[in-house]
């Protein structure tokens, strides 16, 4: 599905309900603030949620020059435009060895959701039966701090991610090998039609876990 946003930073009006939801669970909009599902100021001030997000780059014009943000570095100058690169930025398609349910992680501080998405993927107590091969996030987990902490958490996410073999508008093909059970995260948000196959067969644990 098409949508029309201009990039992280900037959300239009043509934002589907998993968006809203992410949006909500992290407080940059409150719920029932229907001006804010309109027009927000994004994920730029949350360098944690940007490289969940996979954002990779980010552009500033003129004296914006000076300023980069957290695990930036620059990549290059085009005219008056300067890009930065996210050294951190993870990729599509991730894994994690660890699971905290969804009570669990809005019942959060909001300063710490953005280190908790790091330590742990959230999910649906319904769906705990099918993910009992994974490691629970202790409630109490302290958040991290420093930058160190930062590089720690998101370097293992790196390691044993999905390699992109073919993509389309409708249509992410890929292989990923693992050493062992882990669930899967695509940092894309879900609509209704996305349906998973797993060497070729319809996986409805998939499905399941991302409805």
């Amino acid at each position: 599905r098409r949508r029309h946003t201009r990039c992280s930073r900037d959300w239009s009006s043509d934002v589907c309900s998993s968006d809203l939801r992410f949006l909500q669970a992290v407080n940059l909009i409150q719920p029932g603030d229907e001006a804010a599902t309109r027009w927000i100021n994004g994920l730029g001030g949350r360098p944690l949620l940007l490289s969940m997000a996979s954002v990779k780059y980010l552009l500033t014009r003129g004296a914006g020059k000076e300023w980069r943000p957290f695990g930036y570095e620059p990549h290059g100058v085009y005219g008056n435009i300067h890009v930065m690169r996210n050294a951190y930025a993870l990729p599509l398609g991730f894994t994690y060895s660890r699971i905290q349910t969804e009570p669990d992680f809005m019942a959060a501080p909001a300063l710490d959701k953005d280190w908790r998405l790091l330590q742990a993927a959230v999910v649906d107590p319904a769906d705990l039966p099918l993910l009992r091969d994974l490691t629970p996030l202790p409630p109490d987990m302290p958040p991290g701090k420093t930058f160190q902490d930062y590089t720690q958490l998101v370097e293992p996410l790196r390691k044993e991610s999905l390699q992109i073999e073919a993509r389309s508008e409708s249509r992410i093909q890929g292989s990923i090998r693992l050493a062992g059970p882990k669930l899967l995260f695509f940092s894309i948000p879900f609509d209704r039609g996305w349906q998973a196959e797993v060497d070729g067969k319809p996986d409805r644990k998939s499905t399941r876990l991302n409805s």
